[in-house]
C-alpha cells in the first residue's frame, strides 16, 4: 500500500480503530493507502492496554489510551469521535481484527461528502438494509459533520448496528453501493 507522503486526494477518510490486539496493528496500517486518509484515530482500551506504546510515529496517525464503561471498543469509539479534527471528514470504523478493503479506495474517489454511504460485506452481507442486525461497522462512511453528535451505545455489543442507523435517520441521504467493499474480522480467519 501506499505511505503517508502520497499526492492527496480531493476527499480525506478519518479511520477510528479502537483497540486491545496490538500485535494487528501493523498488518492493519499495510491495508491502508493514506493518500485517502485524514487521520487515523486508534484508541486503546486502558482495560487490556496499560499505556500508549505510540506504535507508529507518524502525523496522520493518533493514538489514545481511553478507559470507559462499556463493551466491544464502544467507549474507545466515542473516545476517537470527539477527538476528530476535521468537520469536513468521511467517518470509517475500522476495528483491530480487520483490513481495510482493496477496492474500498475507488468509491472513496467519488464521493459525496453530504451522504451516507453502505456497502456490501465480502461472503457476509448486503448493506442495503440499515437496521439493527443488517449492518456492521465496517459497512458504512458517514459524514462527520452531519453525525458529529451521534455516539455509540457504549454497554451494547449492537451498538454498530443502532449508530448506522441513527446517523442514516438523521442524514435521510443514503447511496448503497451494491459491491462487496468490506471484510468481516479478516485477521482472525
Amino acid at each position: 500500500m501506499q505511505n503517508t507522503t502520497d499526492e492527496p486526494t480531493s476527499r480525506k477518510i478519518t479511520i477510528i480503530t479502537p483497540s486491545y490486539r496490538t500485535q494487528n496493528l501493523q498488518k492493519l496500517k499495510d491495508s491502508i493507502d493514506f493518500k485517502y486518509v485524514e487521520e487515523w484515530i486508534i484508541v486503546y482500551d486502558g482495560s487490556k492496554v496499560a499505556e500508549n506504546t505510540h506504535l507508529f510515529h507518524d502525523p496522520k496517525i493518533k493514538e489514545y489510551v481511553f478507559r470507559g464503561e462499556g463493551i466491544s471498543g464502544n467507549p474507545q469509539r466515542n473516545y476517537a469521535l470527539s477527538q476528530v479534527k476535521n468537520p469536513d471528514t468521511m467517518l470509517y470504523f475500522l476495528d483491530d481484527d480487520n483490513l481495510m478493503h482493496p477496492r474500498l479506495y475507488s468509491l472513496l474517489d467519488n464521493l459525496d461528502p453530504s451522504k451516507l454511504y453502505t456497502f456490501n460485506q465480502e461472503n457476509r452481507i448486503k448493506g442495503n438494509v440499515v437496521e439493527v442486525g443488517r449492518i456492521d461497522t465496517a459497512m458504512c462512511l458517514i459524514p462527520y459533520a452531519s453525525c458529529k453528535d451521534i455516539r455509540w451505545i457504549p454497554s451494547l455489543y449492537a451498538a454498530d448496528g443502532y449508530y448506522i442507523k441513527e446517523c442514516y435517520q438523521k442524514i435521510k441521504d443514503h447511496i448503497y453501493v451494491d459491491e462487496d467493499l468490506c471484510y468481516y474480522n479478516k485477521l482472525i480467519r
